[in-house]
């Protein structure tokens, strides 16, 4: 039977600990699985003809288990450093297209754009300077299918301003962290999307066009956000939760203005996003958002 003190540092968020993939990150990689792999490759193991097997998704996240482990042996961090290392690269850079070749949807054509058309100039404002001097030569821009850039070249004709935005925001800060009234208008809890993306993360690209860095720690970020996977692709982007959204745009309101955290906290309630306690409790922990979110509360429950 373990001593109090053995209980204790076995299940302390703060210990040291070599590598590891708990059950609980192990099943969190099973539901990252690709909405169009059939269901028999999900668990279990499936054979086809000519005796050639075909590893079923969790045998893939068990073998990535298996890799993570011995990469990191000799090692030693905490339980949620262990975690977000899995979370936020490993898991993320599994390729289920070249995984699964055969079940993957088929991917169109190069779409490409010529010299002269607003989606050529589209095309000039996200290239790299090899692709653009390379694309005035040719007098083409031409992309992959599954280019990020591809929905903001498109415009909004084709693809919503959220699916624009957030693929945007994966090619330029892939790293990063989509944030205030940016991460308030990808939940729908504001109709108003500036110009430019708000985005936080450790190291900034060189190439910031488009976006807005905000500038904070690293403690502030450490926690209230996930992967938002982008609908139909593999793409994900990092995005504050609506109540983080809410209580960073009442701490920052001379950037996000007050006004719209205040609507998006009304909003958010209505819909039963987020609860009163909830932004109470991450308030609470901020010297400049708890007088304003405990006052619009206060009002909120007084309109009712």
């Amino acid at each position: 039977m373990l001593t109090f003190e053995q209980v204790v540092t076995k299940y302390s968020a703060t210990a040291l600990r070599p590598p590891i993939v708990l059950e609980i990150d192990r099943q969190w990689a099973m539901l990252q699985r690709p909405p169009w792999l059939p269901r028999s490759l999900v668990n279990g193991r499936c054979g086809f003809a000519a005796g050639n097997m075909q590893l079923t998704w969790s045998e893939v996240i068990a073998d990535l288990a298996a890799k993570f482990e011995s990469h990191y042996n000799g090692q030693a961090k905490t339980y949620d450093e262990w975690s977000h290392l899995w979370r936020m690269k490993w898991v993320p850079e599994l390729n289920a297209r070249k995984l699964f070749p055969e079940f993957a949807p088929k991917q169109p054509m190069h779409p490409f754009f010529r010299f002269g058309s607003s989606g050529f100039e589209r095309a000039l404002a996200v290239a790299s300077q090899d692709e653009e001097r390379m694309w005035r030569r040719f007098g083409v821009a031409q992309f992959t299918p599954d280019d990020p850039r591809l929905a903001y070249v498109e415009g909004d004709d084709l693809v919503s301003t959220k699916e624009r935005i957030l693929r945007f925001a994966a090619h330029r800060f892939p790293d990063g962290i989509v944030c205030l009234t940016t991460a308030l208008f990808v939940h729908d809890l504001t109709e108003r999307c500036g110009p430019d993306i708000w985005m936080w993360g450790h190291q900034p690209p060189e190439d910031t066009t488009g976006l807005r860095l905000f500038t904070a720690s690293a403690k502030v970020f450490a926690t209230g956000h996930a992967p938002y996977l982008l609908r139909g692709s593999d793409i994900r982007v990092r995005v504050t939760s609506p109540a983080r959204s809410i209580v960073d745009c009442f701490s920052w309101h001379q950037l996000a203005g007050l006004k719209i955290a205040e609507a998006a906290l009304l909003k958010a309630i209505r819909q039963r996003l987020v609860t009163a306690d909830e932004i109470s409790r991450i308030a609470n922990r901020r010297d400049v958002a708890a007088p304003l979110v405990a006052s619009a509360l206060k009002r909120l429950k007084q309109s009712h």
